[in-house]
């Protein structure tokens, strides 16, 4: 049995609130959660290491209460870090760490999709000679919008939980504004319906775009993490 499985089971407990957490509990040895005990202070963070080539970041979710995160800061790994805090703690962290943009997470459900009555777009009044592409993996799976080819948009499930599932979204700028992004999520939410589960969404709260994008997919926001940059600190520390 692993020794994080009572913190999944204290995540899954919100779970829409922890999705990238759960689904790298489950699939990630890397993961840490600092202190060891964390769960017992009442406070720490739960490090989530970026995957060697991948150009995303490392983060670290605060856990628990702020003042207890504050002093287990020196047990998280030199390398640098996005630490991602509940607003109502960001005062803890502000003085010594340069904030960046917070990220807003949104989250969408509909009937599964035989239940639903026939909506489907007509992929030409999008695009002529669109045509999209699908791959499922049980309940993994991914959409493409093709053109002559070549892929002009994509959606694919990054994070699974029992009953969420977390997708990223990209169009080609030179396909934007006009509706490629709306057809795909519209299809994930669809998706993630006939699986039983609920569709989250995480957004730069900078990135217009995407904010408009999940508003018009009658997505609905249901939190806010602000987010600090943890430089490289040259301490020791775990690897």
């Amino acid at each position: 049995m692993s020794k994080y499985t009572d913190m999944r089971r204290l995540l899954l407990e919100n779970e829409r609130c922890y999705v990238d957490e759960i689904h790298r509990l489950d699939h990630d040895p890397k993961v840490r959660l600092l202190p060891e005990n964390a769960i017992e202070k009442g406070g720490g963070w739960l490090f989530l290491p970026a995957e060697t080539g991948s150009g995303d970041w490392n983060i670290a979710r605060m856990l628990g209460q702020g003042s207890e995160a504050l002093k287990a800061l020196t047990l998280l790994p030199a390398a640098e870090t996005h630490l991602l805090v509940p607003p109502k703690f960001a005062e803890l962290f502000a003085a010594a760490y340069a904030a960046q943009t917070p990220l807003l997470y949104f989250e969408g459900r509909v009937a599964p999709a035989h239940a639903l009555p026939d909506a489907s777009v007509d992929l030409t009044s999008l695009q002529a000679g669109l045509q999209l592409q699908s791959r499922r993996a049980g309940a993994d799976f991914a959409f493409y919008l093709l053109l002559e080819g070549q892929i002009q948009g994509y959606i694919k499930a990054i994070h699974l939980t029992p009953n969420h599932v977390e997708v990223y979204i990209e169009v080609q700028p030179a396909m934007r504004q006009r509706g490629f992004g709306e057809y795909l999520l519209r299809e994930a939410l669809k998706e993630a319906a006939n699986t039983g589960r609920s569709l989250v969404y995480t957004v730069d709260a900078e990135n217009v775009a995407s904010l408009t994008l999940a508003r018009k997919a009658g997505l609905q926001q249901f939190m806010q993490l602000a987010r600090f940059l943890r430089p490289y600190s040259g301490l020791s520390g775990p690897v």
